[in-house]
């Protein structure tokens, strides 16, 4: 790989890919969507960004600096020319950057789907989607405490897991995605995701384990 200036002879990156053929169900269960509110009555990641600016700006809330130095992270990345290969609707504005009160809650919703329209190749609306599944994951870890001037000094992914449970699948319609952190300590952390299409019908399930570091204070919540 390319460190740098220099080249270095180290494995970086692994990659294991199970494979199975179609078969008919036998047993046929699974976890229902959580009722959240629908992505129509949201704003996008960049509307919601300015909005929170905007009442940063006019004095309607305080961000600490860890906060600010995220809704910086956000504003650089939801510009024209910056934005993402998808658009996040994120259901908590105030989970996004910490400019809620103190909380313990761990679980974090957003509906997320490619800007444009795609064709019907199926592998491509699959490799979207694994893709996408890595967008939010390592944020949920550390976002609750945000609140707690938490700034992570590290951050990066050791491994990610996904398991898809439906051939067919729609990166350019909306899927909703739940994260939740579990657990966090000695410089790690892990996540689980459940990813639902706008039917309700369980897409795909992932795990994420992280390396979360501080150079700050120790946040416990």
């Amino acid at each position: 790989m390319f460190d740098g200036f220099e080249m270095v002879d180290h494995i970086v990156h692994d990659l294991l890919k199970l494979y199975k053929k179609l078969e008919p169900d036998s047993a046929v269960h699974q976890d229902t969507m959580p009722k959240v509110t629908s992505w129509k009555e949201l704003k996008s990641m960049g509307e919601t960004v300015r909005q929170l600016r905007k009442e940063v700006t006019e004095g309607r809330i305080k961000l600490k600096p860890s906060a600010e130095k995220y809704l910086k992270f956000f504003e650089d990345r939801t510009t024209e020319t910056t934005k993402d290969l998808f658009e996040i609707r994120p259901l908590s504005t105030d989970f996004l950057v910490g400019t809620n009160g103190p909380s313990t809650c761990r679980t974090f919703y957003s509906w997320f789907k490619t800007w444009g329209v795609l064709g019907d190749c199926e592998k491509l609306h699959r490799y979207l989607v694994a893709y996408s599944s890595d967008a939010t994951m390592a944020s949920s870890a550390f976002r609750p405490h945000i609140n707690n001037d938490f700034h992570p000094s590290m951050v990066f992914s050791l491994d990610h897991n996904i398991w898809m449970h439906q051939h067919l699948m729609r990166a350019d319609q909306w899927l909703l995605f739940e994260n939740t952190s579990t657990v966090a300590g000695r410089g790690r952390a892990f996540t689980t995701g459940r990813l639902w299409n706008e039917d309700g019908v369980l897409v795909l399930s992932c795990t994420q384990e992280i390396v979360l570091r501080s150079t700050g204070v120790v946040s416990k919540i």
